[in-house]
């Protein structure tokens, strides 16, 4: 029996699988790939695997705005003497 992902649980993975974007420099396309399809079918069964387009144009902004917003919380928060 397949579960059924929470909320929680599919933000924890888009998480990890844009760190093969921004810290493994992989191409978007390799969301598109067979092989890759496959170990995510395998794996996650109930995970449904974005296209590269909704990568590009929807993963990719949200973790900038939300990068861009921390820094400038931090930077805004630094005090100079």
């Amino acid at each position: 029996m397949v579960r059924k992902l929470g909320n929680h649980d599919k933000m924890k993975i888009d998480n990890c699988r844009l760190k093969l974007f921004t810290k493994d420099l992989q191409p978007f396309s390799i969301v598109e790939d067979e092989g890759f399809r496959e170990l995510f079918n395998l794996i996650i069964p109930s995970y449904q695997l974005p296209s590269r387009k909704t990568v590009s144009n929807t993963f990719i902004p949200a973790k900038y705005e939300e990068t861009f917003n921390k820094t400038k919380e931090v930077l805004n928060n630094i005090h100079t003497t």
